[in-house]
């Protein structure tokens, strides 16, 4: 299991036993690093999201050694709930959007908006990938809410409100497409999203 936050990465076992820190010191720059996310690829390639004036992605190799980094050039200054697969996909709430770039650092997908309607962030904080249902789904702390979108950034729906969310502010998809979103510090709620085909009518009243 690894943490991270600020300038290091925790390790523990899968029971939760502390391991110690992994070794960044191969990270150029190493003291400027203001880590934001963490992400493993299938290849256990370790990828941290760092934010702030020296935004960055780095690429570790499953030994903590560093091979690549890709940095903001002004593209991005938060790198939260970053997901490691074909592209990097991350939430960048400084901007108010969801960005997808590719290994080379070539932006392959940018959505987001300030706003209130549906698809709309306020204070956007987390993002999880349904990969099954080929949705991105984003908690919004502020507006609370749960917002999915298909992967091309087009609004699907979103639930929530104050009657069912206090403080949310991470979001998991399981591979069965259950939702479950963590709220304040001591609650998880668990979704399910039950979809009806529109293009089948409904019964008439004489059937």
């Amino acid at each position: 299991i690894l943490l991270s936050g600020g300038k290091d990465v925790v390790i523990f076992d899968y029971k939760g036993v502390f391991k110690g820190f992994m070794d960044l010191s191969s990270i150029p720059e190493r003291d400027n690093l203001s880590i934001q996310s963490i992400a493993v690829d299938g290849a256990g390639h370790i990828y941290l999201g760092c934010g702030g004036e020296g935004a960055r992605i780095i690429e570790l190799d499953p030994d903590s050694r560093f091979i690549s980094e890709i940095k903001s050039s002004g593209r991005f200054i938060n790198v939260a709930g970053l997901k490691a697969g074909n592209e990097l996909t991350f939430l960048d709430s400084g901007y108010y959007k969801v960005l997808q770039v590719d290994r080379a650092g070539e932006v392959k997908l940018s959505f987001g908006m300030l706003s209130s309607l549906l698809g709309g962030f306020s204070m956007p904080s987390s993002l999880a990938l349904d990969n099954v249902r080929e949705r991105i789904v984003v908690v919004d702390t502020n507006r609370l809410m749960v917002i999915a979108f298909d992967m091309k950034g087009k609004p699907l729906f979103e639930f929530g409100g104050p009657q069912t969310f206090r403080w949310p502010r991470t979001v998991v998809v399981d591979k069965d497409g259950r939702i479950y979103v963590g709220d304040g510090t001591d609650k998880v709620h668990v979704f399910t999203v039950i979809e009806e085909d529109a293009s089948v009518a409904p019964p008439s009243p004489e059937d």
